[in-house]
């Protein structure tokens, strides 16, 4: 306390500091930060917020077609983007439905958003569990020509790049001896095993990338020690894979670079777990120049028919859900 006291009211020093940050940003021009705007690239590159220029981060042109199907798997019901005004209003789930449906859109994929059902994809566990189940069991319906990998995204994430899936499955190995990729965790500062960070996750549709996903989900029935983590933490799932699944199938799965893969400012994939306001409003951005680059145009009506979901059916899925 008595040194605090003399920092705060005794000795000049924060003043002299002060007086030195103004002068040196006024050298160096640093009161005046540039921040740099770019959102989105043409197709093929990804927005450098470094530089402010657009760059292809994954260089492979002779990276093979691959279809792909995105799944954003989440309890809330999407609203509609029917319109500016709606796109304009909707919370940060649908947005990101709208961004990575127009992403997967460029590139010919296929986009579900997925409300699960609590008795079937996540019995007695968190909703995060039911990504698992789903991606699995679709992967199982449509088949390898339909959905040769499965894609699931947290509604907290969005497709920063403008690149196709295939050259960045090919720098992992997805397409030899590679079934699933997970996006690195990011904060390692508490444990010194940790790996996977669920918001992104890409499943080869193999027997193989299947059987991965399943037992990463059966993790919590099959370890008693694991049991608390169906419900009791929310960094559950990944905390399964860390301590169970990721020595055992290290060798066929990858972990994807945190800094293009998991952090608020991912180059490639951009997810933001803080879901601040600010967000939301880069999400717009995102979302209404992606619908510019495609239709060139965002007031015009017929922009917006990609997405048949309208309000009045969102209502009507309520009231039949509460009957």
């Amino acid at each position: 306390n008595t040194l605090l006291n003399l920092l705060v009211t005794q000795w000049p020093i924060w003043p002299l500091l002060a007086e030195m940050s103004l002068r040196l940003g006024e050298e160096v021009g640093s009161d005046n930060p540039f921040i740099c705007k770019l959102a989105l690239c043409p197709i093929g590159q990804t927005p450098d917020t470094v530089s402010c220029s657009c760059r292809t981060v994954f260089n492979y042109p002779d990276a093979p077609n691959a279809t792909v199907c995105f799944f954003l798997v989440d309890s809330r019901q999407k609203t509609s983007l029917r319109n500016i005004t709606a796109a304009l209003s909707a919370e940060y789930w649908t947005l990101a439905y709208g961004i990575n449906r127009l992403y997967a859109d460029d590139h010919g994929y296929q986009t579900e958003y997925v409300v699960p059902d609590p008795d079937l994809d996540y019995p007695e566990r968190k909703v995060g569990w039911a990504k698992l189940k789903i991606v699995a069991d679709k992967l199982r319906e449509y088949g390898p020509e339909r959905c040769q990998f499965g894609v699931s995204i947290d509604t907290d994430a969005y497709m920063r790049t403008s690149e196709s899936l295939s050259p960045a499955l090919l720098h992992y190995g997805l397409f030899h001896r590679k079934h699933v990729l997970i996006s690195q965790e990011y904060h390692t500062e508490f444990r010194q095993d940790t790996y996977a960070n669920g918001g992104f996750i890409v499943a080869r549709n193999s027997g193989m990338g299947l059987q991965i996903l399943e037992d990463w989900y059966k993790v919590p029935d099959d370890y008693e020690d694991m049991r608390h983590l169906k419900r009791n933490d929310s960094q559950g799932l990944n905390l399964c894979w860390d301590m169970k699944m990721q020595e055992k199938y290290r060798k066929v799965t990858v972990l994807a670079d945190d800094y293009l893969f998991t952090t608020p400012t991912g180059a490639y994939v951009r997810h933001n777990w803080f879901k601040d306001l600010d967000f939301v409003h880069e999400m717009q951005d995102v979302l209404l120049q992606r619908l510019e680059r495609r239709y060139g145009c965002i007031v015009c009506q017929h922009v917006y028919d990609w997405d048949n979901a309208t309000n009045a059916e969102l209502l009507l899925s309520h009231a039949n859900k509460k009957k």
